[in-house]
């Protein structure tokens, strides 16, 4: 089920992200440097959602402890960073920027 609500994210993200570049040119909008801080956000959460540490965080505390540094202090500052409201946006036709 998680690895399925990633996968929808990140369908998601590249959907807008598509429709925006399309629309405004490649980099606009939303820049390379943002896609690419999505893309690896979007593997970080994979690595601690999906991976054998979110297994072997259920027996070991310092795995359990590796999962929650990679939440905060990586994987969220790169998403954040790359716009996924914006790209979301663009992702519904109705919404007009």
């Amino acid at each position: 089920m998680l690895a399925t609500s990633l996968m929808l994210i990140a369908a998601c993200y590249a959907g807008g992200l598509f429709r925006l570049w399309r629309a405004a040119g490649a980099g606009n909008g939303i820049s390379t440097s943002q896609a690419a801080a999505f893309a690896s956000g979007w593997l970080t959460l994979v690595v601690a959602l999906v991976s054998p540490l979110h297994e072997l965080s259920e027996t070991r505390l310092s795995a359990h402890m590796l999962q929650h540094e990679l939440l905060i202090v990586v994987a969220a500052p790169l998403i954040a960073f790359s716009a996924p409201i914006v790209a979301m946006l663009w992702l519904v036709r109705s919404v007009r920027l």
